[in-house]
């Protein structure tokens, strides 16, 4: 009998989809039963079997309950495989209890009574392992070779001495025409097994718990494969597979759980340590795109002695000698907004409801610093903070972009621009948040992209490093160019073709092009001048 004609059915439930776990008390230390409610062995069961609400929160036709190839199922399932004729299965009676523990109809426990022989792995090819990412040569077996020899014919079966769950044709078919989501059948010839030796592997274990919330996995993984691990199926169904060839105790599966999830990512560091954080496609400039109308602030000017360099330490977290808090008042704008622009490039200040954010999604490389904003009252305005940065890489590099023509602002075609910004990522402390040596940008990592995009934060937006566009102008010779009279901040002198969209894409460049020098607050106006005017001579 040849192996293409069978399937494994493979769970693939994602995180969302509600997962429960037999409730705690029912269980005996040392006990066996999920093992046996799984085989439909009940001598002894006390049923209903009680299932708790322990993760997720979409109630689905299939629920995983974190014991390998045992499901609840509901009642549309249970009618699905019986008007189909399925053999090889049957129900037993649970109680699933909500997290409130009221309790939710319509579910039934699944047991498997259908077998075969063993699994022979001396019959599967050796292959390169591709079920998860990044995982590159680790080794699988291809080709799931279970004991037909000593099958007993029933639709639903389990191999001897594992927990994988096996399908006939007539299972892959009514899946199909059924539409059944959260099992899979994937035919047993294409199934690849990732070969690693749990025993040797436990033995290996140093007993240190894998956080569960990733705190203490490198940097240089990018978001991407911690949530195709942590958060989609992948993690939960490639463990589980593993699992499955080996008759394992709650214990020893939480304690092989602990060093498999090490592993993975020890191995996804070691792989990617340097060409994703040498990758600049892996980062973020957050770029200013604050329309006019926001509330801009400004040092009140009583607070800051001549040419300080306040700052540019407020920036960066260096606080000694600045007497807190800071004053900040409105100058131009009248919308306040959760993400406020200062008069000087990347120094913003942020709501309570910001930090909270960047808080909760343990965002490192950042820290406020205490403030006082008055309106143009006099009034506080209560609620912000001033947001430093104060993680760090190296100098960017401007040999590495490609020149091409500058797109950022219409109307200035001919001019050239850096497309891609080449900061220092061999020098960088792996913060979320960081600043490169010599300039004002802030830098933000896939995870800060991630958290603006899944919080719909609004005023800055990160651009990806590799399509960062930065104009090619010589800020020094253009000083020495300018004819010092001064451009109006109302516009009044501007040309009448000079629209609001191009003031707003100036004010935002503006700030983008002095990120790349050290301006202090003379010299930033100075060159703001001379752009501005440049800008509208051009548009003219």
């Amino acid at each position: 009998m040849n192996i293409n004609q069978f399937y494994e059915i493979e769970h693939c439930i994602p995180a969302i989809t509600v997962q429960l776990s037999l409730e705690d008390s029912y269980l005996k230390e040392g006990d066996t039963v999920d093992e046996r409610l799984l085989a439909g062995d009940y001598e002894g069961i006390k049923f209903p079997v009680v299932f708790i609400h322990y993760d997720g929160r979409r109630w689905e036709d299939i629920l995983g309950v974190g014991t390998a190839s045992l499901y609840v199922i509901s009642e549309k399932i249970k009618n699905i495989f019986e008007s189909n004729n399925l053999t090889g299965w049957k129900t037993f009676p649970v109680e699933v209890l909500d997290k409130r523990k009221r309790k939710i109809e319509g579910y039934y426990g699944m047991s498997i009574t259908g077998k075969c022989g063993p699994v022979d792995n001396n019959k599967s090819e050796i292959v390169p392992y591709k079920g998860i990412p990044y995982l590159s040569g680790e080794k699988a077996y291809k080709g799931y070779h279970v004991g037909l020899d000593k099958w007993d014919g029933s639709d639903f079966f389990i191999p001897e001495g594992v927990r994988t769950l096996i399908g006939s044709q007539k299972v892959a078919d009514v899946f199909k025409e059924n539409q059944i989501k959260r099992l899979k059948p994937v035919n047993l010839a294409d199934v690849e097994r990732w070969i690693i030796d749990l025993e040797a592997d436990g033995e290996q274990d140093n007993g240190e718990e894998s956080g569960s919330n990733m705190d203490d996995t490198s940097q240089c993984v990018s978001i991407e494969s911690v949530s195709y691990i942590k958060k989609s199926a992948i993690y939960t169904r490639e463990f589980g597979n593993i699992i499955v060839d080996n008759k394992l105790t709650k214990d020893n599966a939480f304690e092989y759980r602990n060093f498999f999830m090490r592993k993975i990512f020890n191995i996804i560091i070691n792989q990617t340590s340097h060409d994703q954080c040498t990758n600049i496609n892996q980062f973020y400039e957050i770029e200013n795109c604050m329309p006019i109308a926001t509330v801009q602030l400004s040092f009140d000017d009583s607070y800051l002695p001549q040419n300080n360099s306040e700052h540019e330490r407020l920036l960066v977290g260096d606080y000694e000698g600045i007497k807190f808090p800071v004053i900040f008042m409105h100058e131009d704008g009248n919308k306040l907004e959760d993400i406020l622009i200062t008069f000087y490039p990347s120094l913003y200040i942020i709501s309570e409801k910001i930090k909270n954010i960047f808080e909760r999604n343990n965002l490192t490389g950042w820290k406020t610093f205490p403030i006082e904003v008055l309106n143009k009252e006099g009034r506080k305005l209560i609620g912000y903070y001033g947001m430093s940065i104060t993680g760090k890489c190296g100098p960017v590099d401007n040999s590495k972009p490609e020149i091409v023509p500058y797109t950022r602002i219409p109307y200035l075609s001919g001019e050239k621009a850096y497309k891609g910004y080449h900061v220092g990522l061999d020098k960088w402390d792996g913060s979320d948040f960081f600043v490169p040596e010599g300039v004002f940008a802030i830098i933000g990592s896939q995870k800060v992209a991630d958290v603006f995009k899944a919080n719909r934060i609004k005023g800055l937006v990160p651009v990806n490093l590799a399509d960062v566009e930065r104009w090619i102008i010589d800020l020094e010779k253009a000083e020495e160019q300018d004819d010092g009279e001064e451009f109006g901040s109302n516009m009044d002198d501007a040309s009448p073709n000079v629209n609001i969209e191009s003031v707003e894409h100036y004010n935002r460049e503006i700030g983008n092009i002095l990120i790349d020098k050290k301006a202090n607050k003379d010299n930033f106006l100075k060159y703001s001048n001379f752009l501005m005017k440049k800008i509208i001579i051009l548009e003219k």
